[in-house]
């Protein structure tokens, strides 16, 4: 297609400025924008067996439609301060990664012709200059791993070990242990609880949840809910981001954590998502939680 190629080509220059391509990308999407949810038909086509047709009956190509929202969204950073133009552009990368499937289930743009990833959609936004995956790769590369990764496995004790240890003075597992959970998705922060009351039998874990919505501890039936206040912040903070810069964010949580009992009475804390939220939570020098 005419955009394949011309974003092929603005690729190899490392995306720069281009009026035709912008022009171009506008009027796809102003020509599909109607559209309900772009990926369905291709997850038809996926799913149809022998009967599926292709192309499409209406010839949209989804990955084309991606490919012109990166196109929209890259330029409008460059051309606008706009508060109302920033708004279209974290739409717009949003939506990007939203079309391509629950969980990018229908991601396949690395095995594509297309130049493009979902990775450039999520490392744009909330940002204010427009960069690419490859160029972030480059620019903040993996580390190496701190430790060898054959030596990350279960080494199991021998059924008497914690009685030997505790006859010779050593460290022993604790009778009880209160732990405060973060994180705003419900089943993700149940999990590593399970898992550690799995390994740890004979520990008494009390885990105290922050950060979901109270009606998944009603819904679940099964965790204690500290102060709603995390999740609210949480909330707010992905709805409008510029409204809560790091320091700031990093002060709120500090006022959550000094104004809950549970919180500061914890001597395990276990993180999900946000991450950003519990690194913010570990920057304050008070909190010394493992």
């Amino acid at each position: 297609s005419v955009l394949l190629d011309m974003l092929t080509e603005n690729a190899k220059q490392g995306f720069p400025l281009d009026a035709q391509l912008y022009q171009l990308a506008s009027e796809i999407l102003e020509r599909w924008q109607e559209k309900p949810y772009p990926p369905q038909d291709f997850f038809k086509y996926l799913c149809g067996g022998s009967e599926a047709q292709w192309p499409l009956l209406d010839r949209f190509c989804l990955f084309g439609f991606v490919g012109a929202l990166v196109v929209r969204s890259r330029h409008l950073m460059e051309l606008s301060d706009d508060p109302e133009i920033r708004k279209t552009v974290e739409m717009d990368f949003g939506y990007a990664t939203t079309v391509l499937g629950k969980e990018g289930s229908v991601d396949f743009l690395d095995s594509s012709p297309w130049p493009i990833s979902i990775l450039d959609a999520y490392i744009n936004i909330n940002e204010t200059e427009f960069t690419t995956y490859e160029r972030y790769k480059r620019e903040h590369p993996v580390p190496p791993p701190a430790v060898p990764l054959a030596s990350l496995h279960w080494q199991p004790h021998p059924p008497d070990a914690w009685s030997r240890r505790v006859a010779g003075g050593g460290r022993s597992m604790p009778a009880s242990l209160q732990a405060a959970v973060v994180g705003t998705h419900a089943t993700l922060s149940l999990e590593p609880v399970d898992m550690l009351r799995r390994f740890a039998r004979d520990v008494d874990l009390r885990a105290t949840f922050f950060g979901f919505e109270p009606r998944w501890c009603q819904i679940l039936g099964m965790c204690d809910q500290g102060t709603t206040a995390l999740s609210q912040l949480f909330k707010s903070a992905e709805k409008d981001p510029y409204r809560f810069p790091w320091a700031a964010m990093e002060q709120t949580i500090g006022e959550i954590y000094d104004g809950d009992e549970n919180f500061r009475r914890a001597e395990l804390l276990i993180c999900t998502e946000p991450l950003a939220g519990c690194l913010m939570l570990r920057c304050d020098g008070g909190h010394a939680t493992p």
